[in-house]
């Protein structure tokens, strides 16, 4: 339930609303990659890079093949001024959706 309500508000760009139920939804299962994802998505549209990057770091490590956590923990890296991480991680991001295009 709150994760679908995370999505409406975050659907409607209403972040601040969308958070405190993605964090419920993560509270009530701490392995739920939607809801997790969707966190770390929130805080990286607000521009909120070091919020967003504990809970990219997360997907990838339930997920490594999330080719969009990857890409957006690559960007979030480079914003806080981690670039070899930054690069590493867009590589594989890239690396992954190539690998989808050839299925």
């Amino acid at each position: 339930m709150y994760y679908n309500i995370g999505v409406l508000y975050s659907q409607r760009e209403d972040y601040e609303n969308a958070i405190p139920n993605f964090q419920k939804a993560v509270e009530l299962d701490d392995t739920d990659i939607d809801a997790i994802y969707n966190l770390g998505l929130v805080y990286f549209n607000m521009e909120k890079y070091e919020a967003a990057q504990p809970y990219l770091e997360r997907i990838v490590q339930l997920d490594p093949m999330h080719s969009d956590a990857w890409e957006a923990l690559g960007i979030v890296y480079f914003k806080v001024g981690e670039e070899d991480k930054g690069k590493e991680a867009l590589e594989k991001a890239e690396s992954l959706k190539g690998g989808d295009d050839q299925e």
